[in-house]
């Protein structure tokens, strides 16, 4: 069961092409009511968003392309994860606590410095979301990616 709700919120998650809040809702709502399978949901959402355009390099056949996700699009899917563990919670707060560094960090380094501000907006919305200790490595590593102006927060103790 967990594969067919996998490969359903996948269908669904290829639509987010733009920032649409109502696309983004739906999918949260479809998350909320996939509670159960949220181990496969979460995968099916960090694997969209490690996905990068790779040519068959052997043939250099350009219409045998990966599956892939561009820059461009990337934000909209940080967007839902927002979304979700601000509204569904804790079933998947904890999940994406797990890869969130990584997470952020591999979409951070592939868009441009306007998507990056966007970026760094929606990560100070995080504060109260994600465990200090998390917020404050992802805030390490993003300063150390190129072009990034802020320095990392100083967090309480957990």
């Amino acid at each position: 069961m967990s594969k067919e709700a996998s490969e359903e919120y996948a269908s669904s998650l290829a639509d987010l092409t733009i920032n649409s809040k109502p696309l983004i809702n739906m999918l949260t709502i479809l998350a909320e009511e996939n509670i159960d399978h949220a181990p496969a949901i979460v995968q099916t959402v960090e694997t969209h968003l490690q996905k990068s355009c790779v040519l068959d390099v052997l043939s250099m056949d350009l219409e045998k392309k990966l599956p892939w996700v561009k820059p461009d699009i990337k934000l909209p899917v940080l967007y839902l994860v927002d979304s979700i563990v601000k509204n569904v919670g804790a079933a998947y707060t904890s999940l994406f606590t797990q890869n969130i560094v990584s997470t952020f960090c591999s979409v951070f380094e592939k868009v441009d410095e306007r998507t990056r501000g966007q970026m760094f907006k929606l990560r100070q919305t995080w504060n109260e979301v994600f465990p200090p200790k998390k917020l404050y490595a992802l805030d390490v590593r993003v300063s150390s990616i190129e072009h990034y102006t802020c320095e990392p927060q100083v967090y309480a103790s957990e």
